[in-house]
């Protein structure tokens, strides 16, 4: 274990989709950080499986998230607003509002955890459950033995603090330098999803992408200079869930599918994600008609169950999917329940691809080797002088 003492104070800035190649040779936080960028496999999947695998050291068939929507197991989020969503998806207009209004009734009945209605058809709502129902930055966000970072501190009881999504940067980082200079806290965690949403309108190569890696370098470098000021010896963790890759064209996954003889709900379910169509099947020909059908295209590919359970995302109920349909790098699914219209910047790709790696950059180096996401938490514990075996 490394040796520590009450001054020592670490930062984490989890940056979501922070790639190791974007940050590879544009100079990010080498003020601070003078080691090379670490590469850092991520997983198969978005940030609702991505960062739980971070706070857990748990692959998502472990910690039981993976995509924001997963199908109802009979106790689902939708399931008891089923009538009025039948009634709101024949509204020709006013989507907006109803899914609004949705979404507050959803936080009124207790959902805590980061989700969004997107463009998820109305009429197929009550067919599907919200994956992270409790805030994944808290204790007791995950069921079962399933440990967090969040959980493993408030049992050694060691002082954090954390801004998540729910806090804007802004007032966020303003907090964290406070924190950092006058606080008492071991660990404090920052959470943005701003790098991301640029990505994905300006594309991960853009001007765009640069300026918002100058605007985080400075409020690092800010927030770690307050900790000194506070005679406190800040240790630097910057890091990803994910990286993020240039869309070059899209496939129309819905459209391909018109004209067969099966229909949804009926014979088969489908959600539409981003990079990947997620199947349930009622009846064994609808089954063979979509899988021969996308079995055609050189733009994605059925993944093999073998796939599947290597990759950390074979679930014995399925409730993620039967069969999932992958995007190739850099294809988009247009139009999907995300989104009707392209955009320059996705990720969910298969995790070898290179865009999908995040980065670590650490100061000082890291403790214990750091490979993939899985190992993060580990890092974390480690720098705090707790075992992070240890239960």
């Amino acid at each position: 274990m490394p040796d520590t003492d009450e001054r020592d104070l670490t930062l984490v800035f989890l940056i979501d989709a922070l790639g190791q190649e974007i940050v590879e040779g544009s100079g990010f936080c080498e003020r601070l950080i003078s080691a090379e960028p670490i590469r850092v496999a991520s997983i198969l999947g978005f940030s609702s499986g991505a960062i739980p695998t971070i706070l857990t050291g748990r692959l998502p068939n472990e910690h039981g998230h993976w995509s924001m929507y997963r199908r109802d197991r009979g106790r689902g989020v939708f399931r008891r607003y089923r009538w009025i969503l039948r009634f709101a998806a024949s509204l020709p207009r006013g989507d907006w509002r109803f899914r609004r209004w949705l979404t507050d009734r959803l936080r009124a009945d207790g959902v805590t955890g980061y989700f969004s209605l997107y463009e998820v058809p109305l009429g197929l709502l009550s067919q599907f459950d919200l994956c992270e129902r409790r805030n994944i930055y808290r204790p007791g966000a995950f069921e079962g033995d399933v440990e967090s970072l969040f959980d493993r501190l408030e049992r050694e009881e060691v002082p954090y603090r954390v801004w998540d999504w729910s806090v804007p940067d802004d007032r966020a980082l303003r907090e964290m330098e406070e924190a950092a200079r006058d606080g008492r806290e071991r660990l404090l965690f920052f959470y943005s999803s701003v790098l991301d949403a640029t990505m994905h309108l300006q594309g991960p190569r853009s001007d765009a992408t640069r300026i918002r890696l100058r605007e985080y370098e400075e409020a690092i470098e800010r927030v770690a200079a307050a900790a000194r000021a506070g005679g406190r010896n800040p240790r630097i963790r910057i890091f990803g869930d994910h990286g993020m890759a240039p869309v070059r064209s899209h496939f129309d996954l819905l459209g391909s599918l018109s004209g067969i003889d099966a229909r949804v709900p009926d014979d088969y379910l489908v959600f539409v994600d981003s990079t990947m169509g997620r199947f349930w099947f009622r009846s064994d020909a609808a089954r063979r008609t979509i899988l021969d059908r996308l079995s055609e295209r050189t733009d994605g590919r059925f993944l093999d169950p073998g796939e599947m359970e290597r990759l950390g995302v074979a679930f014995g109920d399925r409730e993620y999917g039967e069969e999932v349909f992958l995007a190739d790098p850099g294809v988009l699914f247009v139009p999907s329940f995300m989104g009707s219209r392209p955009i320059a910047g996705m990720h969910g790709y298969h995790p070898e691809d290179p865009d999908s790696d995040t980065a670590l950059l650490a100061d000082p180096a890291p403790s214990r080797p750091v490979r993939t996401i899985r190992d993060l938490r580990g890092l974390l514990l480690h720098d705090l002088g707790i075992d992070a075996e240890g239960r």
